[in-house]
């Protein structure tokens, strides 16, 4: 990995008093209550249970900032200048620049430098591209020596740069049984304090790196929301995205310890009984339906009407039919009373929502971690997927809202069409012709609902932030694995809500269809609103025959909504990174038609400004 600090590394803070006994600080929150004299107190950080340094306190991160860093309310700006102070104040260094990575883009973001707003580097030039495509730190006695070096930013500001210390933070990732680290942000500090010989000497470098692995599992906690934040600054196209893509009522939070898996603000432990006859764990029963365990499946080609028989492979598959009772005439009325129900919109139509019942299908029998849902589980997540926008009608919440129309008005602008998909897709269950819980005892068909609509209330995009931050707060497999087996919940919300945003994990002639069909929808919205004399959201105001322009948005879409969910989701399931390769590829794709205004086959830059 070189010497670079890794977000891999859970630490634990041990704390020795004058009396020499150890007592451990947990998330920082004990270890900040002891108030024994600085210059006596021994501490001592491990990483993995194994030593990594043994510090007098004058050398050790403020007590302080590590709370404040595991702290799951710490706002971004108040992250970054805290990490700047504690980096000052180790380093005796003049300033710090805190800089984010996004290698899809190929550059990196500052959000944090003194009296700059924030700014954008490509990848291929300065000192800190360098640094984060080498990962090695990086000590100069002048920077002006390095070629490299850029005086862009000195220019701009007339700051003199001389001594630098670089420290890249980087994240390791497991991809076809290998681990690969990559850079997620990198931290500059400029000038060191006293003459103006003053150079950042071997020790500074070794404490630097310390204090970068007390860092950087914090640091990829915050990647997304300084990402979000530098492009927002100065593109309001993707502001706009953004806020459609996080509950703007309350931020949600993530709550992580030190030493553990991060809490679910979405999904608590216990909100069900899993002791049901109808709930042993998930066996696939049969392989009738293994034309549908792929990316490849390509619903957009196939009839509607014809995948009734598709629908009932699924349910027969993961042995619901036999173990919940369901009879084959009841499935297949149940199948076309859902067909019905969905309309004629250009995206969210029955095809929409039996791909999102594919891409769920998919993934139970891709990734073993789902055999720990039962049966009753598995049934309740395949209906909430097929039924998971029934009776949609085009248009977005906010537009309902805004016009005070009767869904919004019945459930109060909350969740207001999740909450009308869970109550339709419930109402077909009341009717015996399409009631396919028919055959589950009451207790199991109480339980079946409670899934049901906690998982068409999870695809509330409102909660997409809060998702994709508890997501990148485990930081292995493991980890994830064992949060789930508690709380098999949380696994059924991130399911299902990727199956909903998996359009461009396909291959691209899927993806750019349903990319096609969503701008249509959106450019219908955006009709509408002009007409009632509304002022449309950028990102829906488009001339639909503007292909670099609808480039330029699926890109943002990509690289804002659907990238920092499926990047560590894939990370955490292996055996779904095939979603990550398309998604990637179909990135390149959409750049390419940005820079081109078509779809060809010509390579792209590496990167190019927006």
């Amino acid at each position: 990995m070189g010497c670079g600090a890794s977000a891999s590394k859970a630490y634990t803070v041990n704390v020795t008093s004058p009396e020499g006994k150890v007592e451990n600080a947990g998330g920082a929150e004990a270890w900040a209550e002891k108030s024994f004299p600085e210059k006596k107190v021994q501490h001592e950080v491990s990483f993995n249970g194994s030593r990594a340094f043994d510090l007098d306190s004058e050398n050790l991160p403020d007590v302080q900032f590590v709370q404040a860093i595991t702290r799951s309310d710490t706002e971004l700006g108040t992250y970054v200048n805290i990490v700047i102070d504690e980096v000052l104040r180790i380093l005796e260094g003049d300033r710090c620049s805190i800089f984010f990575v996004n290698e899809i883009r190929h550059e990196t973001w500052c959000v944090g430098a003194k009296g700059i707003n924030p700014f954008c580097m490509s990848l291929s030039h300065g000192i800190v591209g360098a640094v984060a495509r080498e990962g090695e730190l990086l000590n100069l006695r002048d920077a002006h020596d390095h070629p490299a070096f850029d005086n862009t930013v000195e220019k701009r500001t007339g700051y003199r740069c001389r001594s630098l210390i670089c420290l890249p933070l980087t994240k390791t990732r497991e991809e076809h049984g290998t681990s690969t680290s990559k850079a997620i942000g990198v931290i500059q500090v400029l000038n060191k304090k006293g003459s103006d010989e003053a150079v950042f000497s071997e020790a500074d470098a070794r404490a630097f790196q310390r204090l970068g692995d007390v860092i950087s599992d914090s640091f990829y906690r915050q990647r997304w929301r300084a990402l979000e934040s530098g492009a927002a600054f100065e593109d309001d196209q993707v502001q706009a995205l953004l806020d459609c893509h996080q509950d703007t009522r309350k931020r949600q939070t993530v709550t992580r310890q030190v030493s553990g898996a991060p809490d679910s603000p979405i999904s608590p432990a216990g909100a069900w009984n899993t002791n049901l006859s109808a709930e042993a764990p998930l066996e696939f029963a049969a392989n009738t339906g293994s034309d549908l365990v792929t990316l490849e499946y390509g619903v957009l080609a196939k009839d509607p009407a014809s995948l009734a028989s598709r629908v009932a492979a699924m349910m027969h598959d993961s042995g619901c039919v036999e173990r919940c009772g369901i009879s084959r005439k009841t499935l297949s009325n149940w199948t076309e009373a859902v067909r019905l129900g969905y309309h004629g919109n250009p995206f969210h139509n029955f095809l929409h929502g039996f791909a999102v019942m594919q891409m769920t299908f998919y993934q139970l029998r891709q990734a073993d971690i789902f055999g720990r849902l039962s049966t009753l589980e598995v049934f309740g997540l395949l209906l909430a997927s097929l039924c998971h926008d029934i009776d949609h009608r085009g248009r977005t919440n906010s537009f309902l809202i805004d016009s005070e129309d009767e869904l919004a008005i019945l459930y109060n602008d909350r969740s207001v069409l999740e909450n009308h998909h869970a109550s339709t897709a419930w109402k077909l269950l009341k009717s015996r012709e399409t009631d396919i819980a028919r055959g589950l005892p009451s207790d199991s068909r109480r339980q079946l609902r409670k899934v049901v609509t906690s998982c068409i209330l999870s695809t509330d995009m409102a909660q997409h932030s809060a998702m994709c931050s508890q997501l990148a707060g485990y930081q292995t497999p493991g980890q994830f694995e064992q949060a789930c087996s508690d709380n098999t919940q949380l696994l059924l919300h991130v399911c299902i809500h990727a199956s909903d945003l998996s359009g461009q994990v396909l291959p691209w002639k899927d993806a750019c269809q349903w990319e096609q069909r969503v701008s249509q929808e959106f450019v219908n919205q955006a009709r509408e609103e002009r007409a009632l004399g509304r002022t449309p959201l950028p990102f829906m105001d488009f001339n639909i025959e503007d292909l670099k322009l609808r480039g330029k948005l699926q890109r943002d879409f990509i690289d804002f909504v659907l990238t920092p969910l499926w990047e560590p989701y894939t990370t955490l399931l292996p055996a779904l990174h095939p979603c990550w390769e398309n998604l990637s590829a179909n990135r390149s794709k959409y750049e390419a038609r940005r820079l081109n205004g078509n779809d060809g086959e010509e390579l792209i830059p590496e990167r190019s400004d927006s």
